[in-house]
């Protein structure tokens, strides 16, 4: 699939709204990278680690903040590990909301300000 079809393909999502030509072209090849990873993970492992549905959002965020993606794999699993490692603070921070995607847009926000705060001081 050429850049250009993949940004009208993304584009079509909504998840492109807003970032500039270049960003959209690498947001794009992060996306289908990403959704690729998603989908070919077995069914109890996707199943054990809800974080699947924020890692799109997620991308948009790093990316439209000037941050740098290396793997979508790697991202996957410092995304998961780190809602594993702050358990009860996502617990308390979903009981704070009485809808869904209210907690998710929290969620996603304290994990893009944790790995731009952990990239920059690398």
């Amino acid at each position: 699939m050429s850049k250009e079809e993949l940004v009208e393909k993304w584009s079509e999502t909504g998840l492109l709204d807003g970032l500039s030509e270049d960003k959209k072209v690498l947001s794009s090849n992060l996306f289908e990278s990403m959704a690729k990873h998603i989908l070919s993970l077995d069914k109890s492992e996707y199943e054990q680690n809800d974080v699947a549905s924020i890692t799109l959002p997620i991308i948009y965020r790093i990316v439209n903040n000037g941050g740098d993606i290396d793997s979508v794999i790697d991202l996957y699993n410092d995304i998961t590990n780190f809602f594993n490692t702050h358990e009860e603070e996502v617990s308390q921070l979903v009981a704070n909301y009485d809808l869904h995607i209210d907690a998710e847009a929290e969620l996603i926000a304290m994990y893009v300000e944790h790995y731009l705060k952990k990239n920059k001081d690398e």
